[in-house]
């Protein structure tokens, strides 16, 4: 047996990293190159969720890029 999963692209190439400003409480973390960046991401996201702390590298990740009128 054999499975395929799908690596989730954005369409502009850049990860979707933090809350989603419309649904509270709601984070997202999905990006393509999940293994070489796992170990940063996961330390930058992280800090944000338990410490209330925002990423300034984390900036241009924001799913409300999607999202402006």
């Amino acid at each position: 047996m054999a499975c395929v999963g799908l690596r989730p692209m954005p369409e502009d190439g850049v990860p979707i990293i933090g809350y989603l400003s419309k649904i509270g409480g709601v984070y997202v973390c999905a990006m393509h190159p999940g293994v070489t960046l796992a170990a940063v991401v996961g330390r930058l996201v992280s800090e944000e969720i338990i410490d209330h702390r925002a990423s300034s590298a984390l900036a241009p990740c924001r799913p409300d890029r999607f999202f402006q009128e």
